[in-house]
């Protein structure tokens, strides 16, 4: 049988261009992006257009939602499939049309979840080795145990150009592991046009090791009122309604949040927010929300603060969650098979930024 179950239309009116998309969410086991005969549909899953219409799976893993426009169909990612977003592009003008999502499967969890965090690579800037970006993602894959993913919370690119997205598909394809992205100021120079072309959603979520992450698009927040009017918060609202009760939520965006937004981020239940833009590595306490800013990978050279290294777990027995992170430098050491990175630690509290002062810091994201 098949059942579709439209949850919510946020933030905006459908119009006459509205149309209908359909398709299975399924198990993607070889990664091809074709279901197979062997790979079978998965129920319960949510699938958004814009991170405004939501809709949930059936028992066979159909689905349908009307967009109301131009757009990303993606596929919320749960615990034991691969976080990196999997969607589809919607353009209205070819009428009604399907798009199949395949999930794919994830290596098992053999311990806390951890994850590498780092910021604002600026891909393509002169400035910077081409060799840099690979050799970062080179210490990722080898650092042991190895991390479930990796996420750049934006300014991947130095200007939003198709070359600097094919140099990221190149470095990430010589490692193994799974690559979550965030838009960022610098991969809006084209609109954001480029960025979606490669890497989708500006806005989505995900679920892994019993953690609730959201990605959310800075230059639709900000400030509390636009925030509000882009519909951020209520993308935020409705994506932890559908997760399970007491289930920890972290945030990846771009940059740092002002107090009254951070403040309303708390009170929706974020308990973690990891940001970057100020090339500084620091760790805030904001009440119940804790902020980890983070700047570029490590380079070559190893000279350069890079890699932040969070775990995120859950604690079955008492129905409580933690999570921790160590902000630092990943030591060129790390690059060396079976060697693991050496941190220096901040504690959580009111701090400076590390490398930079907040003037400097803004002159040099721009």
């Amino acid at each position: 049988m098949r059942a579709f179950a439209v949850l919510v239309l946020l933030s905006g009116s459908a119009t006459a261009a509205t149309v209908t998309v359909d398709g299975t969410v399924f198990r993607d086991t070889n990664g091809d992006g074709i279901q197979q005969a062997d790979e079978p549909g998965l129920a319960g899953i949510t699938v958004s257009w814009e991170a405004k219409v939501f809709v949930t799976t059936g028992a066979d893993g159909r689905y349908a939602l009307a967009a109301p426009g131009d757009g990303i169909v993606w596929a919320r990612a749960t615990d034991g499939y691969v976080p990196t977003p999997t969607w589809r592009a919607v353009v209205v003008a070819n009428g009604n049309q399907s798009a199949d999502l395949g999930l794919r499967p994830s290596k098992p969890l053999t311990g806390p979840l951890s994850f590498l965090h780092a910021s604002d690579s600026h891909i393509g800037i002169p400035e910077i080795a081409g060799t840099d970006v690979p050799t970062a993602f080179a210490i990722a894959g080898r650092l042991t145990p190895a991390p479930t993913f990796m996420v750049i919370t934006g300014d991947v690119t130095q200007s939003e150009t198709a070359d600097q997205f094919v140099a990221l598909r190149d470095a990430l394809t010589e490692i193994d592991v799974p690559f979550v992205p965030v838009i960022g100021n610098h991969d809006l120079y084209q609109n954001g046009n480029e960025y979606r072309k490669a890497l989708g959603p500006t806005q989505y979520s995900f679920e892994t090791g019993g953690v609730h992450f959201m990605v959310l698009d800075h230059s639709r927040m900000n400030n509390l009122e636009v925030a509000t009017a882009q519909g951020v918060l209520d993308f935020v609202r409705a994506d932890i309604a559908r997760s399970p009760p007491g289930m920890p939520t972290v945030v990846f965006t771009h940059a740092p949040q002002p107090d009254n937004l951070t403040v309303v981020l708390a009170q929706l239940g974020v308990t973690w927010m990891f940001t970057g833009h100020w090339h500084s590595n620091r760790l805030i306490a904001h009440g119940p929300l804790t902020e980890v800013t983070s700047t570029s990978p490590p380079p070559a050279t190893g000279s350069r603060p890079g890699w932040t290294a969070s775990s995120c777990w859950r604690t079955t027995s008492s129905s409580t969650s933690r999570c921790c992170a160590r902000s630092g430098r990943a030591t060129a050491a790390a690059s060396r098979p079976g060697r693991s990175a050496s941190w220096s630690r901040r504690t959580p509290g009111r701090a400076r930024p590390r490398s930079s002062s907040p003037s400097t810091a803004r002159r040099r994201s721009r």
